[in-house]
């Protein structure tokens, strides 16, 4: 007597296009388009009680409501990811909206993922009442994906103009299929009289040796600005 009748999938395909599929009143569903890499999904539910008025509300309502979602790869996120959720309870007729949004792993392998997604609760006489679907969809790489992974400044005090010394960390990653062999990286501030251009950057395709380049930078500061980090 619970119901996910009715309920749609936020995410990304791999044009970076943002796409919401409805999930239909079926036991498995495949989402229409691939997922990109390294982006958010967001599953939007409405659970329905469906016992009507005409049962005593005592008997009909259901309580100690619990969504279960399970990957069959749980390196598929990029978090540790909460498969277990309180929904509480649904009197009669009632129904419920519930969100849940989890972010793919930038590591996660190109390939089909399953998600069984699971409803329970139990009404007034302890009868459990349950249902459970199945959710696939395809993870993808796309050929051209160079991404910074960390841009950091380092110093072991606050920056001021009378210590002005300082440095940043950079280290980018190609996440796409295809070998890099011009990448570039540009750092810019006028004022303070910077401009770091470093052309010709190789990467390898994601999971080779080289995919990775990392640099430390030393500055000198001049006057306190913002500083402009480009990818090209």
């Amino acid at each position: 007597m619970l119901s996910m009748r009715s309920f749609y999938i936020d995410y990304i395909d791999q044009d970076d296009s943002s796409e919401r599929d409805p999930f239909p009143d079926e036991t498995q569903f495949e989402l229409e388009k691939e997922v990109l890499v390294g982006t958010t999904v967001t599953l939007n539910f409405k659970f329905k009680n469906l016992f009507d008025n005409d049962y005593d509300s005592d008997y009909g309502k259901i309580e100690d409501i619990n969504l279960k979602i399970e990957s069959d790869d749980n390196d598929l996120f990029a978090d540790n990811f909460e498969e277990d959720y309180d929904i509480g309870s649904i009197a009669n007729d009632g129904t419920k909206d519930y969100e849940v949004s989890f972010t793919i792993g930038n590591e996660a392998k190109a390939r089909d993922y399953t998600l069984t997604i699971t409803l329970d609760g139990e009404d007034g006489k302890s009868a459990r009442h349950e249902v459970e679907k199945e959710l696939t969809f395809n993870i993808k790489r796309k050929g051209n994906d160079v991404r910074f992974e960390k841009a950091n400044l380092t110093t072991t005090t606050d920056i001021t103009t009378c210590s002005p010394r300082f440095m940043m960390d950079v280290k980018m990653r190609n996440y796409g299929t295809k070998n890099q062999n011009d990448a570039a990286i540009s750092i810019y501030n006028s004022d303070l009289n910077i401009n770091e251009n470093i052309p010709h950057i190789a990467l390898e395709s994601y999971g080779e040796n080289d995919d990775t380049w990392s640099r430390t930078f030393n500055f000198n500061l001049i006057k306190p600005k913002r500083l402009l980090l480009l990818l090209k």
